[in-house]
Protein backbone atom coordinates (compact mmCIF):
# COMPACT_ATOMS: atom_id res chain seq x y z
CA UNK A 1 0.00 0.00 0.00
CA UNK A 2 1.21 3.47 -0.83
CA UNK A 3 2.27 5.48 2.21
CA UNK A 4 0.91 8.97 2.30
CA UNK A 5 4.11 10.56 3.51
CA UNK A 6 6.55 8.41 1.56
CA UNK A 7 9.31 10.24 -0.24
CA UNK A 8 9.40 10.45 -4.02
CA UNK A 9 12.06 7.72 -4.28
CA UNK A 10 10.09 5.47 -1.92
CA UNK A 11 6.93 5.98 -3.96
CA UNK A 12 8.81 5.22 -7.17
CA UNK A 13 10.31 2.07 -5.68
CA UNK A 14 6.95 0.91 -4.32
CA UNK A 15 5.15 1.45 -7.61
CA UNK A 16 7.87 -0.27 -9.64
CA UNK A 17 7.85 -3.23 -7.25
CA UNK A 18 4.06 -3.49 -7.33
CA UNK A 19 4.02 -3.17 -11.11
CA UNK A 20 6.57 -5.94 -11.59
CA UNK A 21 4.74 -8.25 -9.17
CA UNK A 22 1.50 -7.71 -11.05
CA UNK A 23 3.17 -8.36 -14.39
CA UNK A 24 4.81 -11.59 -13.20
CA UNK A 25 1.58 -12.74 -11.57
CA UNK A 26 0.10 -12.99 -15.06
CA UNK A 27 2.78 -14.56 -17.21
CA UNK A 28 0.38 -14.71 -20.15
CA UNK A 29 0.91 -10.97 -20.67
CA UNK A 30 4.64 -11.48 -21.18
CA UNK A 31 4.42 -14.74 -23.10
CA UNK A 32 1.75 -13.48 -25.50
CA UNK A 33 3.88 -10.52 -26.61
CA UNK A 34 6.96 -12.69 -27.06
CA UNK A 35 5.08 -15.41 -28.96
CA UNK A 36 3.48 -12.82 -31.22
CA UNK A 37 6.91 -11.34 -32.00
CA UNK A 38 8.41 -14.81 -32.48
CA UNK A 39 5.69 -15.76 -34.99
CA UNK A 40 6.35 -12.60 -37.00
CA UNK A 41 10.08 -13.32 -36.84
CA UNK A 42 9.66 -16.88 -38.13
CA UNK A 43 7.30 -15.82 -40.92
CA UNK A 44 9.58 -13.04 -42.14
CA UNK A 45 12.65 -15.29 -41.88
CA UNK A 46 10.98 -17.92 -44.07
CA UNK A 47 9.53 -15.44 -46.57
CA UNK A 48 12.69 -13.39 -47.09
CA UNK A 49 15.26 -16.19 -46.93
CA UNK A 50 15.87 -16.06 -50.69
CA UNK A 51 19.11 -15.71 -52.64
CA UNK A 52 20.14 -12.21 -53.64
CA UNK A 53 18.86 -10.43 -50.53
CA UNK A 54 21.46 -9.03 -48.15
CA UNK A 55 21.21 -10.99 -44.90
CA UNK A 56 22.07 -7.96 -42.78
CA UNK A 57 19.14 -5.98 -44.16
CA UNK A 58 16.76 -8.92 -43.69
CA UNK A 59 17.97 -9.43 -40.12
CA UNK A 60 17.38 -5.79 -39.22
CA UNK A 61 13.93 -5.81 -40.85
CA UNK A 62 12.93 -8.95 -38.95
CA UNK A 63 14.07 -7.63 -35.58
CA UNK A 64 12.42 -4.23 -35.67
CA UNK A 65 9.22 -5.35 -37.41
CA UNK A 66 8.59 -8.11 -34.87
CA UNK A 67 9.59 -6.04 -31.85
CA UNK A 68 7.73 -2.92 -32.95
CA UNK A 69 4.42 -4.73 -33.47
CA UNK A 70 4.77 -6.65 -30.21
CA UNK A 71 5.38 -3.41 -28.34
CA UNK A 72 2.13 -1.98 -29.69
CA UNK A 73 0.18 -4.83 -28.11
CA UNK A 74 2.03 -4.41 -24.81
CA UNK A 75 1.46 -0.64 -24.74
CA UNK A 76 -2.30 -0.98 -25.07
CA UNK A 77 -2.32 -3.15 -21.93
CA UNK A 78 -0.19 -0.90 -19.72
CA UNK A 79 -3.10 0.22 -17.52
CA UNK A 80 -5.02 -3.06 -17.64
CA UNK A 81 -4.50 -3.80 -13.95
CA UNK A 82 -5.34 -0.25 -12.83
CA UNK A 83 -8.63 -0.30 -14.74
CA UNK A 84 -9.90 -3.28 -12.80
CA UNK A 85 -12.33 -2.56 -9.96
CA UNK A 86 -11.84 1.20 -10.24
CA UNK A 87 -8.20 1.13 -9.10
CA UNK A 88 -7.23 3.69 -11.75
CA UNK A 89 -9.74 6.24 -10.45
CA UNK A 90 -8.71 5.50 -6.87
CA UNK A 91 -5.02 6.11 -7.61
CA UNK A 92 -5.91 9.52 -9.07
CA UNK A 93 -7.10 10.60 -5.60
CA UNK A 94 -3.87 9.61 -3.85
CA UNK A 95 -1.23 12.22 -2.94
CA UNK A 96 1.00 10.82 -5.66
CA UNK A 97 3.23 12.89 -7.89
CA UNK A 98 2.19 12.27 -11.52
CA UNK A 99 5.84 12.10 -12.58
CA UNK A 100 6.38 9.22 -10.14
CA UNK A 101 3.44 7.31 -11.59
CA UNK A 102 4.65 7.92 -15.13
CA UNK A 103 8.24 6.90 -14.41
CA UNK A 104 7.15 3.76 -12.58
CA UNK A 105 4.99 2.63 -15.51
CA UNK A 106 7.83 3.47 -17.88
CA UNK A 107 10.45 1.50 -15.93
CA UNK A 108 8.19 -1.54 -15.57
CA UNK A 109 7.35 -1.48 -19.27
CA UNK A 110 11.02 -1.20 -20.29
CA UNK A 111 12.01 -4.11 -18.01
CA UNK A 112 9.27 -6.35 -19.39
CA UNK A 113 10.08 -5.37 -22.98
CA UNK A 114 13.77 -6.12 -22.48
CA UNK A 115 12.83 -9.57 -21.19
CA UNK A 116 11.44 -10.61 -24.56
CA UNK A 117 13.78 -8.44 -26.65
CA UNK A 118 16.81 -10.51 -25.64
CA UNK A 119 15.47 -13.95 -26.71
CA UNK A 120 13.92 -12.35 -29.79
CA UNK A 121 17.33 -11.10 -30.90
CA UNK A 122 18.85 -14.51 -30.24
CA UNK A 123 16.25 -16.13 -32.47
CA UNK A 124 16.81 -13.57 -35.21
CA UNK A 125 20.58 -14.08 -35.20
CA UNK A 126 20.15 -17.87 -35.21
CA UNK A 127 17.70 -17.82 -38.11
CA UNK A 128 20.06 -15.64 -40.15
CA UNK A 129 23.20 -17.59 -39.20
CA UNK A 130 24.92 -14.57 -37.61
CA UNK A 131 27.40 -15.57 -34.92
CA UNK A 132 29.15 -12.24 -34.28
CA UNK A 133 28.87 -11.69 -30.52
CA UNK A 134 29.93 -8.05 -30.80
CA UNK A 135 27.28 -7.35 -33.44
CA UNK A 136 24.66 -8.97 -31.21
CA UNK A 137 25.54 -6.73 -28.28
CA UNK A 138 25.60 -3.64 -30.51
CA UNK A 139 22.16 -4.34 -32.00
CA UNK A 140 20.83 -5.10 -28.52
CA UNK A 141 22.10 -1.73 -27.28
CA UNK A 142 20.61 0.15 -30.23
CA UNK A 143 17.27 -1.65 -29.86
CA UNK A 144 17.24 -0.82 -26.14
CA UNK A 145 17.99 2.81 -26.93
CA UNK A 146 15.06 2.93 -29.34
CA UNK A 147 12.93 1.11 -26.77
CA UNK A 148 13.31 3.94 -24.25
CA UNK A 149 11.78 6.47 -26.64
CA UNK A 150 9.08 4.08 -27.82
CA UNK A 151 8.14 3.23 -24.24
CA UNK A 152 8.08 6.89 -23.15
CA UNK A 153 5.79 7.73 -26.04
CA UNK A 154 3.71 4.58 -25.63
CA UNK A 155 2.88 5.22 -21.96
CA UNK A 156 1.84 8.80 -22.75
CA UNK A 157 -0.31 7.92 -25.77
CA UNK A 158 -1.97 5.06 -23.88
CA UNK A 159 -2.97 7.54 -21.19
CA UNK A 160 -4.35 9.96 -23.79
CA UNK A 161 -6.55 7.34 -25.53
CA UNK A 162 -7.38 5.38 -22.37
CA UNK A 163 -11.02 6.53 -22.20
CA UNK A 164 -11.48 7.16 -25.92
CA UNK A 165 -13.89 5.13 -28.02
CA UNK A 166 -12.07 3.04 -30.61
CA UNK A 167 -8.75 3.41 -28.81
CA UNK A 168 -7.48 0.22 -30.46
CA UNK A 169 -7.67 2.10 -33.76
CA UNK A 170 -6.73 5.57 -32.52
CA UNK A 171 -3.60 4.40 -30.70
CA UNK A 172 -1.72 2.89 -33.69
CA UNK A 173 -2.73 5.84 -35.88
CA UNK A 174 -0.86 8.17 -33.52
CA UNK A 175 1.86 5.79 -32.35
CA UNK A 176 3.16 4.62 -35.74
CA UNK A 177 3.99 8.03 -37.29
CA UNK A 178 5.63 9.36 -34.12
CA UNK A 179 7.94 6.36 -33.77
CA UNK A 180 9.18 6.49 -37.37
CA UNK A 181 12.33 8.53 -36.47
CA UNK A 182 13.23 5.98 -33.78
CA UNK A 183 12.72 3.02 -36.09
CA UNK A 184 14.67 4.58 -38.95
CA UNK A 185 17.53 5.59 -36.67
CA UNK A 186 17.75 2.15 -35.01
CA UNK A 187 17.44 0.26 -38.30
CA UNK A 188 20.02 2.36 -40.15
CA UNK A 189 22.51 2.16 -37.29
CA UNK A 190 22.10 -1.59 -36.87
CA UNK A 191 22.31 -2.27 -40.60
CA UNK A 192 25.43 -0.14 -41.06
CA UNK A 193 27.19 -1.95 -38.21
CA UNK A 194 26.25 -5.41 -39.50
CA UNK A 195 27.21 -4.52 -43.06
CA UNK A 196 30.49 -2.74 -42.28
CA UNK A 197 31.51 -4.66 -39.19
CA UNK A 198 32.10 -1.54 -37.11
CA UNK A 199 31.19 2.05 -36.31
CA UNK A 200 31.45 4.99 -38.67
CA UNK A 201 30.49 8.68 -38.68
CA UNK A 202 27.00 8.10 -40.06
CA UNK A 203 26.15 5.79 -37.17
CA UNK A 204 27.12 8.46 -34.65
CA UNK A 205 24.58 10.80 -36.25
CA UNK A 206 21.82 8.21 -36.04
CA UNK A 207 22.65 7.42 -32.42
CA UNK A 208 22.52 11.14 -31.65
CA UNK A 209 19.06 11.24 -33.24
CA UNK A 210 17.93 8.31 -31.09
CA UNK A 211 19.15 9.95 -27.90
CA UNK A 212 17.52 13.24 -28.89
CA UNK A 213 14.15 11.60 -29.61
CA UNK A 214 14.35 9.69 -26.32
CA UNK A 215 14.83 12.96 -24.45
CA UNK A 216 11.99 14.65 -26.34
CA UNK A 217 9.47 11.87 -25.72
CA UNK A 218 10.52 11.42 -22.10
CA UNK A 219 10.14 15.16 -21.48
CA UNK A 220 6.72 15.21 -23.14
CA UNK A 221 5.63 12.29 -20.99
CA UNK A 222 6.73 13.95 -17.76
CA UNK A 223 5.02 17.22 -18.72
CA UNK A 224 1.74 15.88 -20.11
CA UNK A 225 1.05 12.71 -18.15
CA UNK A 226 -0.27 14.56 -15.11
CA UNK A 227 -2.71 16.61 -17.17
CA UNK A 228 -4.05 13.49 -18.87
CA UNK A 229 -4.77 11.52 -15.70
CA UNK A 230 -6.50 14.54 -14.15
CA UNK A 231 -8.74 15.18 -17.15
Amino acid sequence: MLREHASAWQQLYLFIGCGLRLEFSNKERICSSFLFAAVILVVTAVCFATPGIASARVLVAEIYLAFFLAMQISCLRIFEFEQRDGVYDLLRTYPLNSEIWYLSKLVVFIIISLMFLLPLLLLAFIFNAHSDYGAFLFVLGIAALALVGQAALGVLLTTIVLRAHGRNILYPLTYFPLTVPLLIGAAETSYAYLENGGMDESQVKWITLLIGMDIVYLTLGLLLFGEQIES
